[in-house]
């Protein structure tokens, strides 16, 4: 297990945990240029504000390449899933949200390059203000099927979790059923054996022979009894086996027929269901904050500073998560 310094070496090292980190940074001085009081001290946390979003912009200069990539990725995977019979509707609403949610995005990442000469004060120009503007209406339409995407998960998940239900509850009904089967068939044995018991000592009663004077009678007429001895002995056998029979089947095995599915798998597919619900809230609550920036720059709300460097705090820190178990994740 690597000491906490490593595991931070690690997350700032890397590109994902560097922007992570500058993201977290411009929270907190959005935040403090927000609430100092001092108009010297405002000043100068506000422009630590711009730089650190400045210094954000370099490390994702190309990430429109990777957008593209994901996208035509996306609808690659869609056409060739096309062809098979598992695939229907709504799993071509699914790829085309998620078309749309990646190229948007990419869009918003190419159009935003267009101005950073603007935002380094090298190039001043009249247009970069309202192709930033657009870019961000980009943002917001890719945040927003971000969110039909997961709410959309979220359904299919539950869904899902109904069905797992209906058949975990049908393999035990079925168990039940098993198991009630099987003691009537053991009663069922166990009555028989007594009744064919009872009926073969009823007639050796009635023809005056018993078990210890058989031996005496064939003895004395061995000929005229050697038929009734043979099927006897028959008869004897015949009984013994079904009574090994009967004896095969275990009063314990009867009694302890497993009626739900084994705990392990169980508590597996539990976990694996829950962190995937997990994973997919948390997306949520994380696009829904992340509208605010779009909208507030496009003037569609008006959320204050402060608001806004709140939400960008809550999200940076919950999405960084995921990339700090990634990077530290032992190999």
């Amino acid at each position: 297990m690597p000491t906490l310094a490593k595991q931070l070496s690690n997350f700032t090292n890397s590109l994902p945990g560097l922007e992570k980190t500058l993201r977290l940074f411009q929270a907190i001085a959005q935040i403090c240029a927000v609430l100092v009081v001092n108009t010297v001290y405002a000043s100068r946390w506000g422009t630590i504000r711009s730089q650190l979003a400045l210094g954000r912009r370099y490390l994702r200069l190309f990430k429109f390449l990777e957008c593209f990539e994901r996208a035509y990725a996306v609808l690659d995977q869609g056409y060739r899933a096309a062809s098979t019979a598992q695939y229907d509707r709504a799993d071509f609403a699914m790829t085309t949200m998620e078309v749309g949610k990646w190229s948007m995005l990419g869009m918003y990442f190419l159009l935003e390059n267009f101005t950073i000469l603007d935002a380094m004060g090298v190039w001043k120009t009249t247009w970069s203000l309202d192709v930033l503007i657009e870019a961000h209406k980009l943002w917001f339409y890719a945040l927003c099927l971000s969110l039909i995407s997961g709410l959309w998960s979220l359904f299919a998940s539950a869904v899902e979790q109904v069905e797992k239900r209906k058949k975990r509850r049908k393999n035990r009904g079925a168990a039940c059923e098993e198991k009630k089967k099987r003691e009537v068939e053991y009663e069922k044995g166990i009555h028989l054996s007594d009744h064919e018991h009872e009926h073969e000592h009823k007639r050796g009663v009635s023809t005056g022979e018993s078990d210890y004077d058989s031996d005496s009678s064939s003895i004395s007429d061995s000929d005229f009894h050697s038929d009734n001895e043979k099927s006897d002995h028959e008869k004897k056998v015949k009984m013994e086996e079904k009574d090994r029979d009967l004896s095969n089947i275990d009063v314990h095995d009867v009694h302890n027929i497993p009626e739900t599915i084994p705990t392990t798998t169980t508590t597996s597919l539990a976990a694996a269901s829950a962190a995937a619900y997990a994973s997919i809230l948390t997306h949520l609550v994380v696009d829904s904050c992340d509208l605010l920036i779009p909208a507030s720059v496009v003037g569609w709300t008006n959320a204050g500073q402060l608001t806004i460097g709140v939400t960008m705090l809550l999200t940076t820190v919950l999405t960084s998560r995921d990339v700090w178990a990634k990077v530290n994740k032992p190999s």
